[in-house]
């Protein structure tokens, strides 16, 4: 804590209270070395409804003062999708035009120059972010930050720095805030430099509060106003604060059962991803109950549109990310949404299949836990970083957020590996016997086949399939065989499910085969046909054995078959419409 920030910040109280702001006595303000400034009560404070702070309309900065001082009518548009871009230029111009003469300064002067804001840091830092979803985030934010400035300038008629012309990609972007974060520290540069911009964006990010606890009516809910005095208090996830505005003034109430003496006095921010907390405000808390991970999958317009026709609500944010991307947002609360389990189960969908099937979506719930693995894997690798090849980068403040960051993210992955194991037990728990059998189990008890593969293979078990590699060629060979059954001398011992042979003359009575399909299959046939047949003619020399017996067979087990990844088990699955639970 430095006295010139303390002295900055009793002149700013003082000249607040001056000007009309109310603040209980009960209410002190100071700067600490681990939170800058805080509010802390003297004295025990209880519940409450009357306002621990009042602040009149005059003190605050909206989008009105901002018209006003770019004499702006009210009819003129803003060229920027941003209804706080005119806001932000204006307050560049109060902090970093000839703010001496401000009526504001005193405010102006506490306003922090060094933001934790991700877009302030090193690329050698933000490199820590590659892999997570965050930098999509802060990429998307930056370059429409840039945009913003841009056309702000140009509606104004003011032309751009010469070293900002060329600032055509995210990364000439972060080299060009690196390269002038100096001059923003110092407070040297010009209300119309691009870095200043930046700044003004971030303040208000961090500071900002809606427009509308001051009137009802708003044409953009997202327009707001800085706040002096309320926007000093910290943040606390749970703290049950009310704003009200009354009288010409913005209150705030606390109504915590009561604050003790010396502790904080909260604000909050509201129910906030530890993304959406650095990104706006420059800090993540730690066991966030509101954080969020986020699942980004870019997939082809047909694929979306397609999905879409199930009746799925997609959340589209072509705007944040690239082009044809689904976000999925997954939480401790929510670990495992519906519609991402229905999305995997619809890119496992079989073109023969009409709806989700038990089958596609064990398989897609599969598909989705790799992914899942991956994304915890990432986690715990970035978390094991050495930090200190970051050299004179190597922040204090970053690497605890990045850490703090990459410690919630592992713990949201892992919760929704877990749950897709549990869908998996009760998706299972839901067929019963006549509807999913172990190709195992048939190898059990078809001890006439399973010797037959000696001969075949060169194997006597079921691990000798695996290890060998050829457990899908054993499986071809048994479907053909099922599909044979009819011309067996001796009736089968054991019960085979109807639907297994009902499938392959389903697919044999429709099937197109071309000359590619036969060359796929002509070595695995060469290799074991004629002399199967001649060897052991009470399998292979019943029924048709052709190679297009195979061809049909492989198209069966597409549709049939699901190996189960916890032990890499095949199972024969009926085809069966997954409904919702």
């Amino acid at each position: 804590m430095s006295h010139s920030d303390s002295t900055s910040l009793k002149n700013f109280i003082d000249w607040s209270q001056e000007n009309g702001a109310v603040i209980d006595r009960s209410i002190i303000f100071e700067v600490t070395a681990q939170t800058g400034i805080r509010a802390v009560a003297s004295e025990k404070i209880k519940s409450s409804k009357h306002p621990l702070i009042s602040v009149p309309k005059c003190l605050l900065i909206t989008k009105e003062d901002a018209k006003k001082a770019f004499d702006w009518g009210d009819n003129r548009k803003l060229p920027t999708g941003n209804p706080n871009a005119l806001t932000q230029l204006y307050l560049s111009k109060l902090k970093f035009g000839d703010h001496a003469i401000s009526s504001l300064k005193p405010y102006l002067d506490i306003l922090p120059l060094h933001l934790n804001q991700p877009y302030f840091w090193h690329r050698s830092q933000l490199d820590l972010l590659k892999g997570a979803d965050l930098i999509l985030a802060v990429h998307a934010n930056l370059v429409e930050i840039w945009n913003e400035w841009k056309n702000l300038l140009t509606e104004f008629g003011i032309e751009q720095e010469a070293k900002t012309c060329d600032l055509d990609s995210f990364d000439k972007l972060v080299d060009y805030i690196s390269s002038n974060i100096d001059r923003l520290h110092s407070g040297e540069t010009a209300w119309t430099s691009f870095i200043a911009y930046v700044w003004s964006s971030a303040i208000f990010r961090s500071r900002a509060f809606p427009e509308l606890m001051l009137e009802e009516n708003v044409e953009n809910l997202q327009t707001a106003f800085l706040l002096p005095v309320v926007d000093l208090l910290n943040h606390r996830n749970g703290t049950k604060v009310k704003w009200t505005f009354s009288d010409g003034k913005v209150n705030f109430i606390s109504e915590a059962k009561e604050i003790n003496a010396k502790e904080e006095l909260f604000n909050n921010y509201g129910d906030r991803s530890n993304e959406e907390l650095l990104l706006a405000y420059g800090f993540v808390e730690e066991n966030n109950v509101h954080d969020i991970a986020r699942l980004t999958l870019q997939l082809d317009s047909e694929t979306i549109a397609n999905f879409r026709k199930c009746g799925v609500k997609l959340d589209l944010r072509e705007s944040t990310i690239k082009k044809n991307c689904i976000q999925f947002d997954i939480s401790l609360s929510n670990s495992l949404p519906l519609p991402l389990l229905q999305l995997f189960g619809f890119l496992c969908k079989l073109k023969s299949e009409s709806f989700l099937t038990y089958r596609s979506m064990l398989e897609g719930s599969d598909e989705l836990y790799k992914i899942l693995s991956s994304k915890l894997d990432f986690f715990k690798s970035a978390a094991k970083s050495d930090f200190s090849k970051l050299g004179r980068y190597n922040n204090q403040l970053v690497t605890s957020t990045v850490k703090k960051y990459f410690a919630g993210q592992k713990a949201i992955f892992q919760k929704a590996i877990e749950e897709v194991t549990r869908f998996q037990k009760k998706t299972l728990e839901c067929l019963n016997s006549n509807e999913i059998s172990s190709f195992k189990t048939f190898f059990k008890h078809d001890t006439t086949f399973a010797n037959s593969l000696l001969f075949a293979f060169g194997v006597t078990t079921y691990n000798d399939l695996v290890s060998k590699n050829c457990l899908k060629q054993a499986q071809l060979l048994w479907i053909v065989r099922i599909a044979n059954k009819g011309d067996l001398t001796k009736k089968l011992s054991f019960q085979v499910p109807d639907y297994i042979s009902e499938t392959f003359n389903e697919v044999s009575s429709t099937i197109v085969i071309e000359k590619e399909d036969v060359m796929e299959y002509m070595d695995f046939y060469k290799k074991l046909f004629p002399r199967l047949t001649e060897r052991i003619p009470e399998i292979f020399g019943r029924g048709n054995w052709g190679i297009r017996q195979f061809i049909v067979a492989d198209t069966v087990f597409d549709r049939l078959v699901w190996t189960r990844r916890l032990n890499g088990e095949p199972h024969f699955m009926k085809k069966k419409e997954f409904l919702i639970r």
